[in-house]
């Protein structure tokens, strides 16, 4: 038996999903293209959200040496679009 993960979505991607999949016959096609947009984009941003959290849970839970958890939290505020201009020493020390 494998283990499976559940994930949450948010509302509007969960309607979009549901209007798709029961009204995308019915709907003229520049909607359905509409509504396909906004599916894949929320699902991407799910996506990119779940490897954000990824990386830094690795980086929290790392028992290896401090060399690569630093590249673990450089890796995490990349992720999280932390401008280098923005980050403190503490967020890197070389500044």
């Amino acid at each position: 038996m494998s283990s499976s993960k559940n994930i949450q979505i948010p509302y509007d991607l969960f309607a979009s999903i549901a209007v798709y999949f029961d009204c995308r016959d019915v709907l003229p096609p520049e909607i359905v293209l509409d509504i396909e947009q906004k599916i894949q984009a929320g699902i991407w941003a799910k996506i990119e959200a779940m490897e954000r959290r990824e990386i830094f849970s690795q980086y929290k839970t790392s028992a290896a040496g401090s060399v690569e958890r630093e590249q673990l939290r450089k890796k995490y505020l990349d992720a999280a679009g932390i401008y280098l201009e923005w980050r403190t020493e503490k967020e890197d020390p070389t500044l």
